[in-house]
């Protein structure tokens, strides 16, 4: 069965804001997109500049558990999308069993990678 969700998966210092033009690019082509933010990534950019201890609080199995939680409750796989640190959690999520494909912009390196 074909994906009908995209999940755009963003980095640090960033927030879910950075997918906007993607995001009405691919509701265009016909997709559902869910562009979550990380726990406590629930503000605007300018939310983590003023407080940076947000970025510093959040853990990856945290990040993990989260959009887990967001793909276990859709009704087919979706397609990841990540961009740097949500490059590495795209990785994670697909060695987990988690989306139909998945891409990785700029990936942070995982553990074991030699950069």
């Amino acid at each position: 069965m074909k994906p009908d969700t995209i999940v755009l998966v963003h980095g640090f210092w960033v927030t879910p804001r950075s997918w906007e033009h993607w995001i009405t690019h691919y509701e265009a082509a016909g997709y559902r997109v869910i562009a979550p933010g990380y726990p406590g990534f629930e503000v605007e950019v300018e939310g983590l500049r003023a407080d940076p201890e947000i970025i510093a609080r959040v853990t990856v199995p945290t990040i993990i558990e989260k959009l887990e939680g967001i793909i276990r409750g859709l009704d087919r796989p979706p397609i990841i999308i990540g961009h740097s640190a949500g490059g590495a959690f795209t990785q994670i999520l697909l060695d987990h069993g988690h989306g139909a494909a998945g891409v990785a912009l700029n990936s942070a390196p995982t553990e074991g990678v030699r950069v």
